[in-house]
């Protein structure tokens, strides 16, 4: 008389969760991987909006040579924010971090750069525009999680022009 099975073995229910344990361990880290690059792509996306802003300002010859964070920008134009830039007074949070704290803003006589940190204190050589730059992701205690690398397109204009031609196409490097 032959048996029929109608259960899984150990064996087999063995061998399915260790198949989801190896699957959940490849998925994590690029999970991970997929949230940096969202918050970044958003600092990225953000400083160009925010180079726009103050490009376009600048133009118009209402804000002059600036170095340095976006809140103290904020402070010295006052006026000139509300009414020019009013998309820069706004409480939004970029990685984390309050958009005031976490750019730092250049204005020259001729263009716009904008840059970012995770912490607002040390800024990264990314500025927009610019062609391709590289962002080291820190935790808290300064040890480093990982380096994503985005490009933007080349930095054939300035200011508005420049933000709107911006390729947002990002990779990682390992």
């Amino acid at each position: 008389m032959t048996r029929h099975q109608q259960a899984f073995t150990l064996v087999e229910l063995l061998t399915v969760v260790a198949l989801l344990a190896l699957m959940a361990v490849i998925a994590v880290p690029s999970f991970i991987h997929e949230q940096h690059y969202q918050e970044v792509g958003s600092a990225v996306k953000r400083a160009g909006t925010i180079a726009a802003a103050i490009d376009s300002a600048r133009a118009m010859g209402v804000v002059g040579n600036y170095d340095g964070s976006l809140r103290n920008f904020i402070t010295a134009q006052a006026w000139n924010v509300n009414d020019y830039m009013s998309s820069l007074n706004s409480n939004i949070e970029v990685l984390g971090v309050n958009q005031r704290d976490l750019y730092r803003v250049k204005v020259g006589p001729y263009s716009v750069q904008v840059s970012f940190s995770q912490t607002g204190s040390e800024y990264s050589t990314f500025q927009f525009p610019s062609s391709q730059r590289t962002v080291v992701l820190q935790d808290v205690a300064g040890v480093q999680q990982e380096v994503v690398t985005w490009t933007t397109g080349p930095a054939l204009t300035d200011g508005i022009s420049a933000a709107h031609l911006t390729n947002h196409y990002m990779n990682y490097e390992d």
